[in-house]
């Protein structure tokens, strides 16, 4: 996931996700995340994006801190501790 950030006035950030598969990439304008300690999800309007993950409590702390600025809250994110 990365989030673009504007060069002037007349453009508007955004945030867009890749997947090493072509077809499950793009902008991400209706969506939930769901953040735990094991996994990590993405569910677009007809997509569902799982992975499978094993952070360390700071790396994970991170996540939580990172996530919700890195989409400017422009979806809905879950986390379950």
């Amino acid at each position: 996931m990365q989030r673009s950030y504007p060069e002037n006035n007349f453009e508007n950030d955004y945030i867009y996700y890749e997947t090493h598969d072509e077809n499950f990439a793009g902008e991400l304008i209706d969506y939930e995340m769901v953040l735990s300690k094991s996994y990590f999800e993405l569910n677009l309007q007809n997509e569902k994006i799982e992975v499978i993950i094993n952070p360390t409590e700071e790396e994970y702390s991170k996540l939580k801190e990172i996530l919700p600025i890195l989409t400017n809250n422009s979806g809905k994110l879950i986390i379950k501790d």
